[in-house]
């Protein structure tokens, strides 16, 4: 078997940017190609663009909007060039009846999220014919999150069991790191929806998803307490008599809120000590200070190759970028590498090089 033939394509759906970049970065690091769209409907026209053969497998998370899983899984199942792709559910939904309409639906096999790395690469051996060429291209060391260099990277928390977010993440440091960064950003809009919430939108399918959402996110940053109760909740709101119950419903949703307010503020805490009070942060940072030029240049030349490389040098030198860059660009570049949008990135990376050699001019003319 030549080594094209071992270039092994998966098709993901996945709506939720937190779970779509932990599954590409996973897959990815392990030597598989991906291609990543948001709904059922995004995959199927993926899916037409490229000839029959093209993806060797599907994996399909259930809840999305415009098309779902189990729909999308349907319409696939309808066209004969299809046939031979192993479609796999990736979803937080683990019960038997979940399990039963996804082989009726025509899904091969079933992975519940959060997802450990050796159980889902076990799962998708079953259904392929070879593996996938190791990842052996030398990646850049992670000065600031690799435990060589770092070795309190994994702080212990109270309500967060940051081992078992690190082994849901593959052992990637730099990975877990900004999942930790991004539900610090995301989950106070939450908490502040939260603390809003009346009665009326228990029953609301909008409030559902919400509730999904955070129960994925918070299982795989390793908050197992937290996802364990919104597990709860989301079982009992999917229950007849909800208004029959508002008293019980009202009093775990309060407990809810509560564990996420602290959870959030132990993430915080501990980002806002490791800036300020880490001495190794601070020396690592000037050694790489004079070199953000040429890291931005690497990066460009592997955003043009559209290489996948791209994205872990970003995530290493990701701090270095939001020091040296203008806030709004680097959010739109930040923005642009979670979207894997490496034409953006690379776009916004030249304006912002272009940017500092004009005020390097500006500053020798005077």
């Amino acid at each position: 078997m030549n080594a094209d033939q071992k270039t092994i394509r998966i098709l993901l759906a996945e709506d939720n940017d937190f779970n779509r970049e932990i599954t590409v970065e996973v897959l990815t690091q392990h030597g598989y190609e991906v291609v990543a769209t948001e709904n059922g409907q995004q995959l199927i026209d993926e899916l037409e663009v490229n000839p029959a053969e093209h993806f060797h497998l599907i994996l399909m998370d259930l809840e999305m909007p415009i098309m779902d899983g189990h729909q999308a899984t349907i319409a696939i199942r309808q066209k004969v060039e299809f046939d031979a792709i192993p479609i796999l559910a990736l979803t937080a939904h683990t019960s038997d009846e979940s399990k039963q309409e996804c082989k009726k639906n025509g899904m091969q096999d079933f992975i519940s999220k959060p997802f450990e790395p050796s159980v889902l690469f076990a799962t998708l051996e079953k259904f392929l014919s070879y593996k996938p060429n190791q990842y052996t291209v030398e990646t850049p060391v992670d000065l600031y999150n690799n435990p060589q260099t770092h070795p309190a990277a994994l702080p212990k928390f109270i309500n967060i069991d940051t081992q078992l977010g690190l082994e849901l993440c593959g052992g990637n440091h730099s990975l877990y790191l900004q999942l930790l960064q991004s539900f610090t950003r995301s989950q106070p809009a939450t908490l502040l929806h939260f603390s809003a919430t009346c009665e009326a939108e228990y029953t609301q399918e909008e409030f559902k998803r919400l509730i999904h959402t955070v129960k994925g996110m918070s299982g795989t940053i390793g908050a197992s307490q937290l996802a364990q109760k919104l597990a709860i909740f989301e079982q009992e709101l999917k229950k007849v008599d909800v208004k029959h119950n508002v008293i019980l419903i009202e009093t775990a949703f309060k407990q809810i809120t509560q564990l996420l307010d602290q959870c959030i503020s132990e993430i915080n805490n501990y980002l806002v000590h490791r800036k300020h009070n880490n001495p190794q942060a601070h020396t690592t940072n000037s050694l790489i200070q004079a070199n953000i030029v040429e890291i931005t240049k690497e990066l460009q030349l592997l955003l043009l190759r559209a290489d996948s490389d791209a994205s872990e040098l970003f995530r290493t030198y990701r701090l270095l970028f939001e020091e040296k860059m203008e806030a709004i660009a680097f959010k739109d570049l930040d923005n642009a590498m979670r979207e894997y949008d490496f034409d953006k990135a690379n776009a916004i990376l030249e304006d912002a090089l272009q940017s500092k050699q004009n005020k390097k001019h500006d500053l020798e003319s005077i």
